[in-house]
């Protein structure tokens, strides 16, 4: 296998060379039939040699993704046969030596050999500005300084007691005014979902809101009832009222004229609904769900990961990634910190064996904005009187692994464990990896992209279609300078242990 990849990839390398060459070629033709004037023979020459360019570059393209293929493929060859001691009888000498040699070329975060000869720790210096770890020490003084500091960071960015009332009486008074507003049929209810009341919000989140129609009934035009909506909300003192009655789903904007928060008002989005309270139920698990989803939002918008229009993943996608690898964390000794709730039964009574064993249940939901489609939007979501999910608080709490070493192990994970070329991010299967080549058969997604995530319930949609590729290699790059960061605190060089938290969320500079 390590001689056939060797060759593949030697073949690969010179046809990207001549690619290359070729390409060169045809932008040296294109510069010198741009100095040939503006005719229209110089403008058919330039359009035919534009033309050639794009093909040659579609065609280097496929090859570098070709290219990387096989380096991955020959990596984990002879990552198997170094790390695996019955392999080395298996060599000569010198076939092992050269095995060594290509082994300690390998850099897992940019998926590249370096240079023979060139040393790999210069290599990652000079390519990431650090250079990246690989493992951790568990019970150091810095993991637990760091779950101090990971603890205080939601105490200090979680909202305050009185947060969901506040929302609430905002809430009951647009209620009334809904309820006055002749567009809408009686029974028309007003639902907060978002960060609002997901357990994951800021003292400053928005107020999102939707209605939902009784059941049966619906609106002969929905456009024209939102528009109507909108000037009675005016009326009533709500402040620039913007109404997107176009949007795929109609929404209107405002501030509240009371509180002077911002709202908006959305036409039946009952997803959304239940995406809230999914991740409200995950939210009541662990406490350190909600204290890692913190540093994590705190950590993606200082470096510059938390932006979808600019490319990179929204709060939603952070937090998906989180809960896949809460329930990835574990071992025969331990649970994972978080089971899937999509797979528990109604019925379920808490034994830790049983807990998977009606496989979950079925509540079909009409798609709101996809006709003839259905979504399946079941999770267990039995409550206790404090409002945590049954049974499961105690079943989270076998795992005893501390919240800073938590953190650690997800920016170790995404940076270096997870196989992105092949696993989707998902919740639906519990932890466990779904085969992305699954995915592009059954729902089309294409295979090539870095950033796959499933959406739990639109389990067709990936949400993080967004992430451009560029930006996938930056935040794989930025969980390797965190995990590196924890790794080295303390050591000469590396952060202060007392404000490692803090150097780990340092905002991105405009030199990074």
């Amino acid at each position: 296998c390590f001689c056939e990849s060797r060759k593949v990839l030697q073949g690969v390398e010179r046809e990207v060379g001549e690619k290359e060459s070729e390409l060169k070629l045809v932008d040296e033709n294109l510069s010198k039939a741009g100095s040939l004037g503006s005719d229209s023979k110089a403008q058919g020459l330039d359009d035919v040699l534009e033309a050639e360019r794009k093909e040659k570059r579609a065609g280097l393209e496929s090859l570098y993704r070709k290219r990387r293929d096989v380096e991955v493929a020959l990596a984990h060859v002879v990552t198997y046969a170094v790390r695996n001691p019955a392999a080395r009888q298996v060599f000569r000498e010198d076939q092992w030596e050269v095995i060594r040699k290509e082994y300690e070329r390998w850099c897992p975060l940019s998926e590249k050999f370096c240079g023979e000869g060139e040393d790999l720790r210069s290599y990652q210096k000079e390519l990431f500005g650090f250079e990246p770890r690989l493992v951790l020490g568990k019970g150091s003084r810095a993991i637990e300084t760091l779950s101090s500091q990971v603890k205080a960071n939601m105490t200090e960015r979680a909202p305050a007691s009185g947060f969901t009332e506040r929302r609430e009486e905002i809430r009951l008074r647009l209620q009334g005014i809904v309820d006055r507003c002749a567009s809408f049929p009686k029974g028309t209810e007003l639902k907060i979902f978002g960060s609002s009341a997901n357990g994951f919000g800021s003292p400053n989140s928005d107020l999102d809101m939707c209605l939902a129609l009784p059941n049966g009934d619906t609106l002969k035009d929905g456009v024209e009832a939102m528009g109507a909506l909108a000037e009675d909300l005016e009326k009533a003192g709500m402040v620039e009222v913007v109404a997107r009655l176009t949007a795929r789903i109609p929404i209107i904007m405002f501030e509240d004229g009371v509180t002077k928060m911002e709202c908006d008002i959305s036409l039946h989005n009952p997803l959304a609904v239940k995406n809230t309270q999914l991740l409200n139920a995950y939210s009541t698990c662990d406490e350190r769900v909600r204290q890692l989803a913190y540093a994590i939002k705190r950590w993606s918008k200082a470096r510059d990961l938390n932006n979808p229009s600019a490319g990179t993943l929204s709060s939603y996608g952070w937090i998906m990634m989180l809960l896949h690898f809460l329930q990835s964390t574990g071992s025969k000794e331990s649970p994972p910190v978080l089971p899937d709730l999509q797979k528990i039964g109604a019925g379920w009574k808490g034994e830790p064996a049983k807990i998977y064993e009606n496989g979950g249940g079925r509540t079909m939901l009409q798609h709101p904005t996809t006709a003839n489609v259905d979504v399946n939007v079941y999770f267990y979501n039995d409550r206790d009187k404090t409002g945590r999910v049954k049974h499961i608080p105690s079943l989270s709490a076998k795992n005893k692994i501390e919240v800073g070493y938590l953190l650690a192990g997800f920016f170790r994970y995404y940076a270096f464990q997870f196989d992105f070329r092949r696993f989707v991010v998902s919740l639906y299967t519990g932890g466990r990896l779904m085969e992305k080549d699954m995915m592009g058969e059954v729902h089309c997604w294409p295979v090539h992209v870095g950033l796959a995530i499933q959406d739990p319930f639109e389990t067709f949609y990936n949400v993080g279609h967004v992430v451009k590729t560029a930006q996938f290699h930056r935040i794989k790059r930025e969980c390797a300078r965190a995990f590196s960061l924890i790794a080295d605190a303390g050591s000469p060089g590396g952060a202060e242990i007392d404000k490692l938290l803090d150097q780990v969320c340092d905002v991105l500079s405009e030199n990074e």
